[in-house]
């Protein structure tokens, strides 16, 4: 049995459009409510890993990560691609000078890691 598993993504490019993005990001949330369910329901003391969708539009990175905060996951990865990849380190890990808004990272639960993979 694994001890560490990885939720499946539906990875879309930088450049597709914002509707696109927002399925990929539902799917992406989906299969990790799935991989949750099959483990607990298993029986397996296996850690998930929740991958984090959005392919670059910060709303929906925002969106996501506040609702995967709130599952029964061991981390997270944040899927950076490597077209976008300054922004997205942006998006994640600084404030938005002027506008208070929170980075991503803000809404992780302190005690769980975040990884970055980037593609």
């Amino acid at each position: 049995k694994p001890d560490v598993a990885v939720s499946l993504a539906d990875v879309v490019p930088c450049t597709v459009n914002k509707k696109r993005a927002n399925k990929s990001c539902y799917r992406t949330l989906q299969w990790v409510n799935e991989a949750v369910t099959f483990i607990a329901d298993n029986g397996m003391s296996c850690s998930l890993l929740a991958c984090i969708p959005g392919s670059g539009y910060r709303d929906l990175v925002l969106k996501s990560t506040k609702l995967l905060a709130t599952r029964n996951v061991a981390g997270y990865v944040v899927l950076l691609q490597l077209q976008i990849r300054n922004r997205t380190i942006y998006i994640a890990t600084e404030r938005l000078a002027g506008t208070g808004e929170r980075s991503y990272f803000s809404f992780f639960p302190l005690s769980k890691p975040v990884f970055m993979s980037v593609s």
